[in-house]
């Protein structure tokens, strides 16, 4: 059986180290297996960060919602923060059929981890008008804008280390996710959820590497002096 690109239906596609593929045409990253490709990383643990230190990055998290509200949502949303899920509570507020788009953005320095935007397709219109052919280096070009928000409530020596833009249906999705991050357990996992409503309408998902625990501790101590 072929695999095809979920976007644009081209059959011109690579598979990567994930188990992911990535699209020759347009540049789109997806997961069609239902079977996840674990890919333990050194993740931090619950215990690591108190609750406070926890509670003061879930605040530097959710200014990353800043840009997104200015260029997808007509209104403003709401932005609720959760210290720790799991990654399939998070996706499991979605219908498993709706297609979503994925920007996720790998951080080296200081702070190393990945910082995931998962944005529901009917909410991207705003964003996506244009040439279709230039949506990968649109919505990379956003990436760029969310990574600068983070970059500047990080603070210190935090550097943007790649981007890749996925699009799928959710439970793909979740396979993407679990490919690139490993399985959630006793991680630490920090979740903006994006409401408008009362509805989901989007997330951030912060996942940080385990030898960013003391950069992280002493920043956040300076922000709570």
């Amino acid at each position: 059986m072929k695999v095809k690109c979920p976007f644009c239906g081209s059959e011109d596609v690579t598979k990567l180290k994930t188990g992911s593929y990535r699209c020759n045409s347009c540049g789109i990253v997806f997961y069609p297996s239902e079977v996840p490709i674990i890919d333990m990383r050194d993740l931090v643990e619950a215990d690591m960060l108190t609750e406070e230190e926890v509670n003061l990055l879930g605040e530097k998290i959710a200014d990353v919602a800043e840009p997104i509200e200015k260029d997808v949502f007509k209104k403003e949303v709401e932005t609720i923060f959760q210290g720790m899920s799991s990654l399939e509570d998070i996706l499991s507020r979605y219908d498993e059929n709706e297609k979503v788009f994925g920007i996720f953005i790998d951080f080296k320095g200081d702070v190393k981890g990945t910082l995931f935007v998962i944005l529901p397709a009917k909410e991207m219109v705003r964003i996506l008008e244009g040439d279709e052919d230039e949506l990968v280096e649109t919505l990379q070009t956003f990436g760029t804008k969310i990574a600068g928000v983070f970059q500047g409530k990080m603070q210190g020596r935090v550097y943007l280390d790649e981007i890749d833009i996925a699009y799928d249906n959710i439970p793909s999705m979740m396979n993407y996710l679990l490919s690139e991050v490993g399985k959630i357990q006793n991680h630490l996992l920090f979740n903006v959820r994006l409401m408008g409503r009362k509805t989901s309408k989007g997330e951030i998902i912060f996942v940080p590497q385990k030898d960013s625990v003391k950069s992280l501790k002493g920043l956040l101590r300076r922000d709570s002096l």
